[in-house]
């Protein structure tokens, strides 16, 4: 699949603004898209056949910058792993530096844009079989006095199928995988923030997660 790029509209605080996503396969030689940074142990002759492929994703956003603080907005991500015989569980997306100041935001900031590059190195043995994100844009509704969070009503799924198969010619246990990008698909906000919302009240406690129909 090539490159998918969509626009995802919202309104905050009787503002308009959109999201625009763009989606890659990462095929990147020199760097990978910075993933030679975190695996630093993966020579550089081995880049492409540990990273490319994978997505790489994008989203930007786009707000009236006269609102001063009102343009702080934070992502939350949440991803979700399978594995053969085995389903995965939603579970937080943030830097490792970032786990102990416990906090849900991949990104904050003014009109911040969310990136990322997953992949799984060819060595690992627990293998996943497909990998999938939910990316919420949110806010907070004093800009950041209080630990109060609710989603504009703007956010975006996306992720990837691996399928293994065994090469030709190869001998026994030698296996190809294929990466396959997942379409990049707006969500229903009030449906899919619903139901993640139990689990981030019980992740992170001292924060108060409102329901996305008191977006403001």
């Amino acid at each position: 699949m090539q490159t998918q790029k969509i626009s995802v509209p919202f309104t905050c605080r009787e503002q308009h603004g959109k999201i625009d996503v763009t989606l890659q396969p990462n095929n990147d030689p020199e760097h990978a898209w910075g993933l030679d940074l975190i695996f630093t142990h993966i020579p550089p002759s081995e880049l492409k056949e540990n990273f490319h492929g994978f997505p790489v994703v994008s989203a930007k956003v786009t707000y009236p910058e006269t609102t001063g603080y009102g343009s702080l907005f934070g992502w939350i991500q949440l991803i979700k792993a399978d594995k053969v015989d085995n389903p995965g569980e939603w579970e937080m997306d943030v830097f490792p530096w970032a786990k102990d100041l416990k906090s849900p935001f991949s990104y904050w900031g003014h009109c911040p844009t969310a990136f990322d590059a997953p992949a799984q190195l060819l060595a690992e043995e627990d293998v996943w079989t497909s990998w999938k994100a939910q990316s919420f844009l949110c806010v907070l509704p004093d800009a950041g006095i209080s630990k109060r969070v609710v989603p504009v009503g703007a956010g975006f799924s996306w992720g990837f199928n691996i399928e293994r198969a065994k090469s030709r010619g190869s001998e026994l246990g030698n296996l190809e995988r294929k990466i396959l990008l997942q379409k990049v698909e707006i969500m229903d906000i009030q449906k899919e923030w619903s139901g993640r919302v139990p689990s981030l009240r019980e992740w992170y406690p001292e924060w108060e997660f409102l329901e996305s129909s008191e977006s403001i």
